[in-house]
């Protein structure tokens, strides 16, 4: 399962960074793919709220709009094409039992 997808369902806040390194930079170290904070400084717990309220707000309440829509319901050029060869097929097929 897709991590954000994961974090919507559980109700976590998360936020997409862009790289690795700028999330190494938090742990001290070069480069970290996921960061989870589990403890908080008292003396920070104001900048984590914010910053759990702009996560909220930029990337849990926006989950659905922001994910892709696949498809329009449309079938593609491939498809298209194979399934007219195959009723073309079958026409001919049929015209042949009827004489």
């Amino acid at each position: 399962m897709w991590l954000p997808t994961l974090c919507v369902k559980m109700g976590i806040p998360y936020v997409i960074v862009k790289g690795k390194a700028r999330l190494g930079q938090v742990v001290h170290k070069k480069t970290a793919a996921v960061l989870a904070v589990t403890e908080v400084d008292p003396k920070f717990s104001t900048d984590f709220t914010n910053l759990v309220s702009l996560a909220k707000e930029q990337y849990n309440n926006k989950y659905t709009e922001q994910m892709k829509k696949f498809g329009g319901r449309t079938f593609g050029y491939k498809h298209t094409s194979q399934k007219a060869k195959q009723d073309k097929r079958r026409r001919k097929e049929d015209a042949k039992k009827e004489q």
